[in-house]
């Protein structure tokens, strides 16, 4: 009787710890890349856009900020372009340019101003928008509009913000270096 009762209980076991046993595996969600963060991310091009949101102070006027990664080991690269569809429109005035294996912080480099009806973070809008580059292929990406308060305090209007209130302000959240 001893034997057979033994056998019960090892069965049975066995039976209890095959589910605990089988939910362990790979793949685990903290494997995989994913964002905390408001901003947009771009993996697909030589080029990695990364935190992208467009920060509005007032309706209908903004400012595009990301990090912009270049992933070339040899050859630096320049931002040429963005545009967007619809009634949206994005201005890019200065050169900005990504050293090999460099990023740059949008927030801290020139203005990319952006206008249009969806530019307002009240109605959590997101504007698709293509990056163009000297060298890498085009990123399309489709980014969030937030309102210039908490992080974003101070980086909605481009003609208001000055390269001392970017220093003063340091690394916060997308902008971070």
């Amino acid at each position: 009787m001893q034997i057979s009762s033994r056998r019960v209980l090892a069965r049975l076991s066995l039976l209890l710890a095959v589910p605990l046993v089988g939910a362990c595996g790979f793949n685990a969600q903290t494997d995989a890349v994913y964002q905390p963060a408001v901003g947009s991310n771009a993996r697909d091009s030589q080029v990695d856009v990364l935190g992208a949101v467009v920060v509005s102070s007032t309706p209908g006027r903004g400012r595009f900020i990301a990090t912009l990664s270049n992933e070339s080991q040899s050859h630096s690269d320049k931002l040429t372009g963005i545009q967007s569809s619809g009634s949206t429109e994005a201005t890019l005035s200065g050169d900005i340019s990504i050293t090999a294996t460099g990023d740059v912080n949008l927030a801290k480099a020139t203005p990319i101003t952006v206008t249009g009806s969806k530019i307002d973070a009240v109605k959590s809008n997101f504007v698709t928008f293509q990056l163009t580059f000297e060298r890498a292929e085009p990123v399309t990406i489709s980014v969030p509009v937030v309102t210039a308060t908490g992080p974003y305090q101070g980086y909605g209007a481009a003609s208001t913000l000055t390269p001392n209130d970017v220093a003063t302000k340091g690394s916060q959240g997308a902008f971070g270096q």
